[in-house]
């Protein structure tokens, strides 16, 4: 099982070379996978979940503080990325059916997972079902007595608007360089797709995209046809 997850991690991360335009992808090649990755696959299968879950909090705080100017700093929107998450992630249970819902829990990875968090209550939801959980096992409470743990995937961002949206994408690049070594891959000549995609969407929601926005309202749904795009 950890090796069909290292795979199917490895081609969530494929590099390649795109043309947004004529709609094509080409040359698709083996990721460069970080030291941070490679470091949670060596880790005892029983460490990898939490240590991954750290590293994401981690590197999503610092793209929060690194240039309050750059739109990867400002729009940079995870607080936590819970453990159960990180678990499926490595393992990779991925969605490959079309989104079903935004809401409740979800039973694979879907890209919501990269949704801004904005709801503090969600956040500390999770929050307080490690603690209890990581007390509970720091306690040696009996398995009988100890809190029944949960294995979906708690969604604790949500894509409402075409500015969550647009967040969402900031997500998605600011979380690759935990599993990549994506300017090694650029170098390559062969850039990471989903951070190419990601920034193809941005890309496009530019200038022009605002000021259309503000003259038409864009419809109440725009929202919802960008994220089934991508």
């Amino acid at each position: 099982m950890a090796l069909q997850g290292q795979a199917r991690v490895a081609l969530l991360n494929i590099g390649r070379k795109i043309d947004i335009n004529r709609g094509t992808v080409t040359n698709l090649t083996y990721p460069i996978i970080s030291s941070v990755l490679e470091g949670i696959h060596s880790m005892p299968r029983s460490s990898r979940g939490g240590q991954f879950a750290q590293a994401l909090t981690r590197a999503h705080k610092k793209a929060k503080r690194n240039d309050k100017s750059s739109i990867f700093s400002a729009q940079a929107s995870i607080s936590v990325f819970p453990k159960v998450t990180a678990t499926h992630f490595l393992v990779g249970n991925f969605n490959t059916e079309t989104l079903d819902s935004p809401h409740g829990e979800a039973a694979s990875i879907d890209c919501l997972v990269f949704a801004p968090q904005t709801s503090r209550s969600k956040i500390n939801a999770v929050l307080v079902q490690e603690t209890n959980q990581a007390n509970e096992s720091h306690c040696d409470v009996p398995a009988e007595k100890s809190t029944t743990p949960k294995f979906g995937i708690a969604r604790v961002g949500d894509v409402a608007t075409c500015e969550d949206f647009k967040k969402m994408m900031v997500n998605i690049i600011n979380t690759a360089p935990v599993m990549v070594d994506v300017k090694s891959m650029k170098a390559t000549g062969a850039p990471h797709l989903l951070t190419s995609f990601a920034e193809a969407f941005l890309d496009i929601m530019g200038p022009d995209w605002d000021t259309w926005i503000e003259k038409t309202g864009g419809g109440p749904y725009v929202h919802a046809l960008l994220l089934q795009f991508f």
